[in-house]
C-alpha cells in the first residue's frame, strides 16, 4: 500500500470518529479488575473473585444480568 492510501484511510478512521457522535452518548460503566486470570485452577477447585461495577452516571438504581461463557461452569 502506499503512502497516499495510508493516509486517506486514515481521515477515513477519523472523520467517522467524529462523524457518530450517538455512540459516545452512552453512559459508561466500568469493570475492576477488568480480567479474571487464574491459571493455577485443578479441576474441582474453588476460586472466588470480587468483581466491581461502576456507573458515571448512578442517578437511579440498574438490574444487572451476569452470564459466564464457561464450557462446564455452573452457578
Amino acid at each position: 500500500m502506499n503512502f497516499k492510501k495510508l493516509l486517506i484511510l486514515f481521515l477515513f478512521g477519523i472523520i467517522s470518529l467524529y462523524a457518530s457522535p450517538l455512540a459516545v452518548l452512552a453512559d459508561d460503566l466500568g469493570v475492576s479488575p477488568p480480567y479474571i486470570r487464574n491459571a493455577g485452577l485443578a479441576p474441582g477447585s474453588h476460586y472466588e473473585q470480587t468483581i466491581y461495577l461502576t456507573r458515571s452516571d448512578a442517578e437511579e438504581d440498574l438490574e444487572v444480568q451476569i452470564e459466564f461463557g464457561v464450557p462446564g461452569a455452573s452457578n
